[in-house]
């Protein structure tokens, strides 16, 4: 049910019942004639999904994360790492069709009456401010996980709402307020129900969106007259759009673990492609056990420990490091399997040998716990 409601000409009685309900439709489209800023949004949100699928290639209904990331969907290493556009860019991007369905549905529902309920340009501030807020807990809260949607930014628009309420007692009649209490359980419920079922939802964009949409709102409440609070919409667009760009630069920075245990994967079996010819030459006496320790030592190890000291230099960002510490564990292994072997060739000692062959087989089991390596 929409929320957009026609106006009621000045001067019309009230129908019997709902003189409330008809003042107030009157005096909301006479402080905002026209709710524009909504559509545009929704416009905006379907364009850059349109150009994201069509030019971009990406998928309509599961698109890759590394994709989306390409278009600006948020990534805490690289908004934390001089990209910071992208906690404006993610609001616009979104995980497939029904991703995008869902919220322009609801912001063209909720949008038009809280664009008149606060004004047009009152209501841009909240949508965007709202939506950066968002933005801004997800990177800090879960840096590795890549966030898009314009979710958070709606959640804005419901907890400016609740903001409004707060400051604009009884100023909605009862009818509109059932209509936005079934639309916000809707909209609500079902992002709770996907964040709790689905994993790499990221609720805190949710509840950034909408702890800073209910004190904008709070900020930015009027009388429902034309012009109304344009003024004080700028003052807190100027310093909401300041503290953002503060917050913004205070944002721990994060290395990006994924793309550097692929650097490590890709020395590991460089390394492990060397050491397997190098055993097949010795197992079939192409070279001698001196000649299959110097390769260790001067093609093999070397590049491997430098992989290593740089894995083991990054910090971790997150509390579970569980995945990280067996990543670091198998290089440690893999690592102290080929100095075993050099030992073992050069010395001829069978203790190095075994030492070497169970190091290799921890390591191996390690691997595959890991689960594959990327």
């Amino acid at each position: 049910m929409s929320t957009d409601f026609p106006p009621l000409p000045p001067g019309m009685p009230a129908p019997p019942g709902f003189s409330s309900l008809a003042v107030f439709r009157r005096d909301l489209f006479a402080a905002t004639p026209v709710a524009w800023v909504a559509p545009l949004l929704v416009a905006a949100n379907v364009i850059w999904f349109a150009a994201v699928t069509v030019i971009g290639g990406v998928s309509l209904w599961d698109p890759d994360a590394q994709a989306m990331v390409h278009w600006g969907a948020g990534f805490g290493p690289l908004t934390a790492g001089g990209q910071s556009w992208r906690l404006l860019s993610e609001i616009f991007v979104h995980f497939g069709i029904l991703h995008l369905a869902f919220n322009m549905i609801v912001l063209w529902q909720v949008g038009p009456l809280v664009e008149r309920l606060f004004g047009n340009i009152a209501f841009a501030v909240i949508y965007f401010l709202s939506g950066l807020c968002g933005s801004l807990l997800s990177a800090r809260l879960h840096p590795l996980s890549v966030a898009g949607g314009a979710s958070g930014a709606i959640f804005g628009l419901y907890g400016a709402l609740f903001g409004f309420l707060l400051v604009q007692r009884r100023s909605i009649p009862g009818p509109i307020l059932k209509t936005l209490a079934v639309n916000a359980a809707i909209f609500v419920g079902y992002n709770v129900i996907a964040g709790a079922s689905q994993p790499g939802i990221d609720m805190s964009a949710h509840g950034g969106g909408l702890a800073g949409g209910w004190i904008l709102g709070m900020l930015l409440s009027r009388k429902l007259l034309p012009g109304a609070g344009s003024v004080r919409a700028i003052a807190v667009a100027v310093l909401g759009g300041a503290a953002v760009v503060w917050a913004a630069g205070h944002l721990p920075q994060v290395a990006d673990v994924e793309a550097e245990w692929q650097k490590m994967a890709a020395v590991d079996t460089h390394c492990i492609d060397i050491y397997n010819k190098a055993v097949g030459q010795w197992n079939k006496r192409q070279i001698s056990p001196e000649e299959f320790a110097s390769i260790l030592e001067t093609q093999v190890l070397p590049p491997y420990r430098q992989a290593r000291a740089a894995l083991q230099s990054v910090k971790y960002p997150l509390p579970d490091h569980s995945q990280w510490d067996k990543q670091l564990q198998y290089t440690a292994k893999r690592q102290e399997q080929w100095e075993a072997m050099a030992r073992a060739a050069r010395d001829g000692s069978d203790q190095e040998l075994d030492k070497a062959n169970q190091l290799n087989t921890e390591a191996d089991d390690i691997l595959k716990s890991i689960g594959s390596r990327k």
